[in-house]
């Protein structure tokens, strides 16, 4: 076994007198050491490839075992047999699962089973359901979400910190426009030059009402089609997040994972990322200019102020 340790979760006490994370952590360690052998049992040696991790919560279940192998690009969920899910719902709790494991491991994971149980068990730990799992993606690594050290308080060149600021803004402007369905930059374009050609039609050239229309109508849709502006707001959030170089890598890689997972840009992922980013920008100081200031800190502005009467 290569590694072991744990995704987070907010316990809740036992009311044995043991704080909530002592509590949660025996109960976790209990698990893991069991995991362990089921692991060893059902892969021989080929279980020293696999990681193993113990989730708390996960789907509505508890201590969840899942070991993955970044070589054999495989992941095992381990759960107890008295929380098997219906059969007729197995492949939608499936994918909800494979929603979940794409999360939490940040990498693409999907389904690589049929509709039948697969059972891990020995006499001292009881008996099992191992539900297996692929990594689409093949990737090289695996760092799961928590597990990496997050950096805070970076400091920023003044510039960079507004210009940051500004192109996040930006971002936010657009994942709001998508989300209210608001009209596209292309077809605003076009709707401006139409009543531009018309106005010149008419009321400057007189060529008439009938005229004005015509040439109006033609120019909106010459310059919905020929125009460079975006079609849709969903082109400009997707252009801006491409361009866009995060504070906060881990929430960039755990939105740009849903997003492949989700195959396209996810409302409620978007706004999630939003919060985080600018939480982190926030966080940004400027950078301080080292011995700036003292020349002016040593001046004599006593007699500057007014006298209080």
């Amino acid at each position: 076994m290569r590694n072991t340790f744990t995704f987070p979760h907010n316990p809740m006490a036992s009311g044995k007198g043991k704080t909530p994370i002592a509590d949660a952590y025996e109960q976790v360690q209990t698990a893991l050491s069991a995991y362990q052998g089921l692991l060893v049992a059902a892969l021989g040696d080929d279980a020293e490839t696999y990681e193993l991790a113990c989730a708390s919560v996960a789907m509505g279940r508890e201590n969840v075992g899942i070991a993955f192998s970044v070589k054999d690009h495989r992941v095992y969920v381990l759960v107890t047999d008295d929380g098997r899910p219906d059969m007729h719902y197995l492949p939608t709790w499936l994918l909800d699962l494979a929603k979940y494991l794409t999360e939490a491991l940040r990498t693409f994971v999907v389904p690589d089973q049929g509709s039948e149980f697969t059972y891990w068990s020995d006499s001292e730990r009881g008996r099992f359901i191992a539900y297996k799992f692929k990594m689409a993606d093949s990737p090289t690594s695996i760092v799961p979400a928590g597990t990496a050290p997050k950096e805070s308080g970076k400091t920023m060149q003044k510039y960079d910190l507004h210009a940051k600021r500004r192109q996040l803004s930006a971002i936010e402007n657009a994942v709001v426009s998508l989300n209210y369905g608001r009209m596209s930059p292309c077809a605003a374009a076009a709707i401006v030059s139409g009543g531009a050609a018309a106005l010149v039609a008419g009321p400057v050239f007189q060529l008439g009402l009938t005229v004005a229309f015509g040439t109006g109508a033609a120019t909106v849709v010459l310059a919905y089609v020929f125009s460079k502006f975006p079609k849709s707001w969903a082109e400009v959030v997707d252009k801006r997040l491409e361009n866009y170089e995060p504070v906060d890598h881990e929430a960039y890689a755990k939105l740009h994972e849903r997003t492949k997972a989700y195959g396209g840009l996810e409302l409620r992922a978007m706004f999630e990322w939003l919060d985080s980013e600018n939480a982190a920008v926030q966080m940004c100081k400027p950078v301080r200019l080292d011995g700036s200031g003292k020349r002016f800190m040593s001046k004599d502005v006593s007699g500057n102020r007014e006298p209080h009467e």
